[in-house]
């Protein structure tokens, strides 16, 4: 079963623009210009795909002012967070910025509704990461800036079932999701349940082949609990805990949420980074 690019999209799209943002709506209430934030188009010559879509990425937030309808702005902003997946860090960085020297309140906020909430579908330290900085959360911006897309993960010990020690660099496999799980967690829960899923081009069978390797890692202290849930976890993933109880303290890792996932390449390079699972099945399916 093939997940289709990016299906929870209009969903999370949806559910994110309707709730929430009322705080910041508030600040902008004595603004009088009712403006909708129009996007530029690809001139029609621009026949390219890839061209079109560069053209519109670079230029997204030219339009971009404080008179702006809050509730465009916000629609549109969730529109640019899916965009960026296509573009690079640098070119998604230049352009968050962009729109922040223009909008710094109201793009601020929405940055770390969007970019930073752990709930988020379209959480994206990485980016986030630049608005930290500007916003003076210098802690923040340095958690941010932890295992960043395109780094060698952080390496680290765990500890498996029958107490035998390894590290993370010892997994060999073409790519590796790294899951950060915790016992009776009902969202890990259905995160195990898609990674089993038996069929056809699905992660078990990549798994078998030794293609794609799942480390699941538990970070906290209650091993007596983590124990008593093993028989949930495939025998054929690396379930391990952490033996230092390191990870928890954001030394390596922001594990700001449980569940958390990671996609790696073979060389440990971070190519995805507390990403939904969706999108690392489709980043996966689409590779192999």
């Amino acid at each position: 079963m093939k997940i289709s690019n990016y299906t929870y999209v209009a969903a999370a799209l949806l559910a994110l623009t309707s709730c929430g943002g009322r705080t910041a709506s508030k600040k902008v209430a004595s603004v009088s210009d009712s403006l909708e934030l129009k996007i530029p188009v690809a001139p029609v010559m621009v026949e390219d795909e890839d061209a079109r879509f560069k053209y519109s990425f670079n230029h997204f937030w030219d339009n971009l002012s404080p008179a702006v309808y809050y509730h465009s702005l916000e629609e549109q902003f969730a529109n640019w967070t899916w965009l960026s997946n296509k573009a690079s860090l640098s070119e998604g960085r230049k352009s968050l910025l962009e729109a922040y020297a223009k909008d710094p309140v109201r793009i601020a906020a929405l940055s770390g509704k969007y970019l930073y909430d752990p709930q988020s579908p379209y959480r994206n330290e990485d980016l986030y990461g630049v608005i930290a900085q500007k916003e003076g959360l210098d802690n923040i911006a340095a958690l941010c800036a932890l295992n960043e897309i395109g780094t060698p993960a952080a390496d680290f010990v765990m500890e498996d079932r029958r107490g035998r020690r390894s590290h993370l660099y010892d997994v060999k496999a073409e790519y590796t999701i790294l899951f950060f799980s915790n016992p009776y967690c009902h969202a890990c829960k259905e995160i195990i349940d898609l990674l089993q899923n038996e069929e056809e081009e699905t992660v078990p069978l990549l798994v078998k082949s030794g293609k794609v390797a799942v480390v699941n890692m538990y970070i906290d202290e209650d091993l007596e609990q983590w124990r008593s849930y093993l028989k949930a976890y495939p025998k054929i993933w690396h379930t391990a805990f952490d033996p230092t109880f390191t990870l928890r303290n954001n030394e390596k890792y922001n594990i700001r949420a449980i569940p958390s996932l990671y996609l790696l390449d073979e060389n440990k390079t971070v190519l995805l980074k507390d990403a939904p699972i969706e999108k690392i099945l489709d980043y996966i399916y689409g590779k192999l």
